[in-house]
């Protein structure tokens, strides 16, 4: 006979909600390192150009 039920220990609750967001830092440190990479291929061209890295633009209700 079980008098006290099993419960999930607080470690493995924790550990679960952390999961669900290493796909996320996964996917934009993925992103990251290709914006890093794009920069550094921008820096050899020969011509001369402003470069604004993090622009958020908008245009009818959409963000690019």
């Amino acid at each position: 006979m079980i008098i006290k039920k099993r419960t999930i220990p607080f470690e493995l609750l924790l550990l679960r909600s952390i999961q669900a967001r290493m796909n996320q830092i996964i996917t934009l440190e993925k992103g990251y390192h290709g914006e890093k990479m794009f920069d550094q291929k921008l820096e050899k061209l020969s011509v001369e150009c402003l470069i604004i890295n993090d622009l958020l633009l908008e245009t009818a209700n959409t963000h690019y």
